[in-house]
């Protein structure tokens, strides 16, 4: 979690090897926020003996996690309220 003046501006989560809900504030993205986060749940992972870290990410996050040497091993489209919204399967290998 990153906290500002005790507010929350970041979190992300991490379940086995699964990382879900990376969010940063408008405010605060362009900081390295997301960065510093992924950073903890990755070495967090690699000491708990985990050999990739996957997750399902949005078009906008998609080039962040190409930065980070995350793979795209699909393209899906996932159904919401009756609207499509694509993302993608994505791995790295620790």
């Amino acid at each position: 979690m990153a906290i500002d003046k005790e507010k929350i501006v970041g979190f992300v989560d991490l379940d086995e090897n699964y990382v879900d809900r990376l969010y940063v504030a408008k405010d605060y993205q362009r900081q390295k926020i997301a960065t510093r986060l992924m950073d903890k749940i990755e070495n967090h992972a690699k000491k708990q003996g985990q050999i990739s870290l996957y997750s399902h990410v949005s078009i906008t996050a998609k080039k962040f996690f190409l930065d980070r040497g995350y793979i795209v091993n699909k393209e899906q489209y996932v159904e919401k309220q009756n609207i499509l919204f694509k993302n993608y399967v994505m791995e790295k290998f620790l």
